[in-house]
């Protein structure tokens, strides 16, 4: 029993380390393109493309080729411009596609890390603004299942998978109860509406402050609340009950308040809240129609 547990302890510090140490790798090599660019330097298509599009896109880069870990900038602006593409292609497409390069790009281990991290950095980082859990989610299914990693490695990729997994879109979102302004127990599932936002959010964080004034000010936005075809459920998840009364005047009136007393949102880790703030649309069956949208992509669902 001794050696099984000591064992453990062994591979999860180790897993730990190794988690540091790609953290800190990639930390280093996000300052070969800034994340505050990539939407500028990305090729964004909106019309839909051909299958062999997304699929050969690959073909012309040879990644046995060794002088190729000379040319990552090159790599990561392609790398970019395919995921700009994903837009306008279908689910399994961009899956297929993606299993398809990694397995390719598998042949050189430099090559395959710089990928793995490029992925995460911009498909999962919270400041990217290309994130998007489903896509993110074919990679972290193709990494959990890849011979060319170890199982310490994959360790990190199952707990983000997890995590990733929670809440995706056309998917019942998770209920809990929180506490409102007025002191009562309130229950998100029950709060009735054809579409609800759940913006998850922090006192002490600007950001918060901003988008909550954006979307407060939205005539549209507005119009809607007004109507009672939109609720914006607006939750205070950490600190202090205090700090969550002290900044009420930043709440529109016509919102709903709650607080997370319990700090459960959090120690459970019902929801995937990589910053603040956190949106997530849900229609009336409380199914989730965007997960983590931005600012702009929310806005403009209401705009198609």
């Amino acid at each position: 029993m001794m050696k099984k547990i000591n064992l453990e302890f062994f591979c999860f510090v180790l897993w730990c380390f190794l988690f540091l140490f790609s953290s800190c790798t990639a930390k280093k090599q996000d300052e070969d393109i800034d994340l505050q660019q990539v939407k500028e330097n990305s090729i964004q298509v909106s019309q839909p493309i051909s299958t062999s599009t997304l699929i050969h896109y690959w073909d012309d880069y040879n990644f046995k080729n060794g002088e190729i870990v000379n040319n990552f900038p090159v790599l990561e602006q392609a790398l970019i411009n395919f995921i700009g593409l994903f837009p306008a292609s279908g689910k399994e497409e961009i899956s297929s596609s993606i299993r398809t390069m990694l397995e390719k790009a598998a042949v050189n281990k430099e090559v395959f890390n710089f990928f793995k991290d490029k992925y995460e950095k911009y498909l999962y980082d919270a400041a990217s603004p290309l994130r998007n859990d489903v896509y993110y989610l074919s990679v972290l299914e193709y990494l959990v299942s890849t011979p060319h990693l170890s199982n310490i490695e994959k360790l990190r990729y199952k707990m983000l998978l997890e995590l990733v997994n929670k809440n995706m879109p056309d998917s019942v979102i998770t209920d809990f109860n929180f506490l409102n302004i007025s002191g009562e127990s309130q229950s998100l599932h029950h709060i009735q509406s054809t579409n609800k936002l759940l913006l998850f959010y922090d006192p002490a964080c600007p950001h918060c402050a901003e988008t909550i004034a954006e979307i407060g000010q939205d005539p549209n936005i507005n119009t809607l609340v007004n109507q009672g075809k939109l609720k914006i459920v607006a939750i205070c998840p950490v600190g202090e009950i205090k700090q969550w009364k002290a900044y009420r005047q930043n709440i529109p009136s016509n919102w709903i308040n709650g607080f997370d007393k319990n700090a459960y949102l959090m120690k459970k880790k019902l929801y995937d809240i990589k910053a603040f703030p956190t949106l997530f649309l849900i229609d009336e069956k409380n199914k989730v129609i965007l997960k983590d949208p931005s600012l702009e992509q929310f806005l403009g669902w209401f705009n198609r």
